[in-house]
This record gives structure tokens, sequence and C-alpha cells, in this order.
């Protein structure tokens, strides 16, 4: 098991690796989201990551360093904020072209049809990603623990998180870390990206 030296709060500044790991978290969800283009997903990560206030923002994201070095990424906030999805959509106008725009609403809509909104009481972890070549090493244990801690200090009664149906390692990883799956969203349009459907996630803090 290797220890992050640090598990601290992401800067504007880190952009580019903060685009990499959010983007790592779940490539299809983002090649459904905004194009189908892995090398655009991430320039649009990278744009929008340095400012405040939306889903995707460095404020929401906490980084695993070993040895100062940036290894893994947490990032999810409580419930789902309205004003931050409001500010996502009006962030993504000036970065999206006309067409990427339409797909993004598109999706959105789609999105929040099929899938449950996480609860007001859950601290929702949007995503987390361990690099490749330091995956099963424990840093994604680690970060989960500090996640955990953190959402029971602020209040939260639990975790919740979807993965794709189709990521049985993270879906075993999650199961080790004490969640279970509470529902199953699916929507033919997902096939385009080669994903079926996403399971809901939830770990009570107690």
């Amino acid at each position: 098991m290797v220890k992050p030296s640090t598990i601290r709060p992401a800067t504007p500044e880190e952009a580019q690796i903060g685009a990499e790991l959010i983007y790592l978290s779940g490539p299809e969800i983002f090649r459904y989201l905004f194009v189908d283009d892995n090398l655009r997903c991430l320039a649009i990560l990278r744009a929008v990551f340095p400012y405040p206030g939306h889903i995707f923002s460095h404020q929401l994201a906490q980084f695993a360093e070993v040895n100062g070095k940036v290894l893994g990424i947490m990032l999810g906030y409580r419930g789902l904020d309205e004003r931050a999805e409001v500010a996502t959509a009006g962030l993504l106008k000036d970065v999206l072209s006309p067409q990427e725009m339409e797909g993004w609403i598109q999706a959105g809509i789609t999105m929040e049809e099929i899938r449950p909104r996480p609860l007001e009481e859950e601290f929702y972890v949007q995503h987390l990603a361990v690099m490749g070549p330091h995956q099963s090493k424990g840093i994604g244990a680690q970060l989960l623990a500090w996640t955990g801690d953190y959402a029971r200090k602020e209040g939260s009664a639990g975790l919740s998180l979807d993965v794709e149906i189709e990521n049985t390692r993270a879906i075993a990883f999650y199961e080790r870390g004490g969640f279970t799956m509470t529902a199953t969203f699916t929507h033919e349009s997902l096939k385009r990206v080669g994903i079926t459907g996403m399971h809901r996630m939830v770990k009570p803090l107690v």
C-alpha cells in the first residue's frame, strides 16, 4: 500500500492534471455528455476546471499526492446543488460549440429523466480516480476514507455515487468499501459510447 503524503484541495492552476483525472473517472460518460472525442473532452475539462461555482470546478476537488506528485482525485459535494448546475451550463456556453452545446443539453435532459438525484443529506462523489500505474495500491481507498470522514464531519448521512454497469472492477472496489447498489438506470442512447447504464451505489455514514 502507498500512503499519500497529502490529500489536499486542488488549485485553479492545476487544470491539466485535474482534467486528466476527472476524465479518467468516466471517459464514456464524458464522451456522451460532450462529444465522442477524447482530446476534445479533455480540452473542455481543462478550460472549465479553474473557474469556481460549477460541478467540474477545482473548488470541489481534492488531490492525493505521493512524494509531491498528484496521483488521484476526489470531486464531490453534498446533495445536488442546482445553482452549480446553472453555473455549469452558463460556463459551458462559452466553451462548447453550438453543436456541442446542443448535445450537452440533450444528454443532460436524458440523464435528468433516468438518473435518481442524490439526496440532500448525502455527499455525492461525482469523480474518484487514480492514475493507471498507481491503481490497486491503496490510494483510491484512502481518498474514499478521507471523503467519508469529511462528509461525516459536514453532517452528511451517507455517501453516494454512480458507476458504469460495465465497470466491474470499480463496482467491486466500492463494495469492498461498504457501498451497496440502490438503483440502476439505463438508456438506449448510452450505447453509442459503449455502455448500457449506471448503478447508483450508497454507503451510510454511522
